[in-house]
């Protein structure tokens, strides 16, 4: 489910605000993608509880509904303050959570933050227009074996269709993990051709791509790893002429200063460069893939608590798909028919959960007469996890100011998100 607000941000550039309902904890099964368009002119926009059981959906001109028991008929809201889209908690029954922290008043939203209204998750995104233009292209969705919300990885399932056909070769870029290889085969399906072989460029023999499949494909499966020879042996097969598509995967930094391989061989391999993002940067496809990892181990339904919900899907998830598989599979065996709870997760990487949001009686900084100085402002940055309200409260100040000081001083925000 996508909601888009269409608009230019004043700098000549079309921005579109994406809110993906993303996933239920009451159901890990369910499949809940589906796009609408929205205009910003119609903001605040309501979202709660659906009447029925039908799915989620735009209902009226400006109320989102999800089909979900534990949130409120009326929930939370968006709504526009100055430049900055601001969540508001109407009061819910059992509150409205951004990146695990309750909202006791609002919340100035920025992209990739988790919102989490009763027991389903909605990731916001904001994101060029040509970006998001991505998702609505005739099967850019699809980007392998699952489709995707997700405006980067649907913009290069766009392009390799385009590319499907012709020999041009393809460099996957990506963190181990992310599914580089199965980008790989996917492009070789779209593309038609006959047969298929990959070779794992660890420790490869010199001369083994001497019978490489004319009329097929070949992936290099990281290819960052070939030694010296072997690299000379792979641009000669390169050059000879032969029809082959060659793909290759790497996780490694191949244009950067003192890279693995040498700079001919990369300009050969790179007619299009795919970057895949890694999944703590597309979650608004947690559901879909955590949907499709159960199904295919034979799980006929599972649900997960909040607390290990927030524990899961907000972590950094830094083995990204391959981690997700592992820890849903073992988690869903472990809680048998029951939820999966905190106790049927492994350790994970706790430092992307946001910290519990301070204390009401907590020291406050008292309203400030002048500007914090840059080193201060990342220091609140770093303190309060890139959490724009609390960082307001760390400098004595208004989230809508400590944006325009951020972008002042070009702190990349990003970097102390957490």
């Amino acid at each position: 489910m996508v909601i888009t607000f269409k608009e230019s941000d004043g700098d000549g550039v079309r921005r579109v605000r994406l809110l993906t309902v993303t996933l239920r904890y009451d159901d890990l099964l369910a499949d809940c993608a589906a796009a609408f368009a929205y205009e910003l002119a119609s903001l605040p926009l309501r979202i709660g509880r659906s009447p029925d059981e039908g799915p989620a959906r735009v209902d009226g001109p400006a109320r989102l509904v999800v089909p979900d028991r534990w949130a409120s008929t009326a929930h939370c809201y968006i709504d526009r303050v100055g430049t900055s889209d601001v969540l508001y908690d109407e009061g819910s029954r059992n509150g409205t959570h951004v990146n695990g922290e309750r909202v006791t008043r609002y919340h100035v939203l920025a992209d990739g933050d988790v919102i989490e209204v009763g027991r389903t998750l909605v990731t916001y995104r904001v994101v060029d227009a040509a970006e998001a233009e991505a998702l609505t292209a005739p099967g850019a969705v699809a980007a392998g074996p699952t489709r995707t919300c997700n405006p980067e990885l649907a913009g290069i399932a766009r392009d390799l269709r385009v590319l499907a056909t012709s020999r041009e070769p393809v460099l996957v870029e990506g963190e181990a993990g992310v599914g580089k290889e199965t980008l790989a085969r996917a492009l070789h399906a779209w593309s038609g051709r006959g047969a298929l072989r990959v070779v794992a460029c660890d420790g490869v023999a010199d001369g083994a791509f001497a019978d490489s499949l004319d009329g097929g494909t070949v992936i290099l499966d990281e290819v960052g790893r070939l030694g010296p020879s072997a690299q000379t042996t792979l641009l000669r097969a390169l050059d000879d002429g032969r029809d082959v598509r060659w793909i290759a995967t790497t996780s490694e930094a191949l244009f950067a200063t003192g890279a693995p391989l040498r700079a001919d061989l990369v300009r050969s391999l790179a007619g299009y460069v795919a970057r895949v993002p890694p999944l703590r940067r597309r979650r608004e496809d947690l559901g879909t893939l955590g949907a499709w990892l159960l199904r295919a181990a034979g799980v006929a339904r599972a649900s997960i608590t909040p607390a290990a919900g927030r524990a899961l899907y907000l972590s950094p998830l830094g083995g990204n798909l391959r981690q997700l598989r592992t820890v849903l599979r073992a988690a869903a065996t472990l809680a048998g028919d029951g939820p999966i709870d905190a106790r049927h997760l492994p350790p994970l990487d706790v430092t992307a959960v946001p910290a519990a949001p301070a204390s009401p009686d907590a020291p406050r900084a008292a309203p400030r007469k002048t500007a914090p100085t840059r080193d201060e402002i990342v220091g609140a940055l770093e303190a309060t996890g890139g959490n724009i309200v609390r960082t307001a409260e760390c400098l004595g100040s208004h989230p809508r100011q400590v944006y325009r000081w951020i972008e002042r001083h070009e702190i990349p925000l990003d970097r102390y998100r957490r």
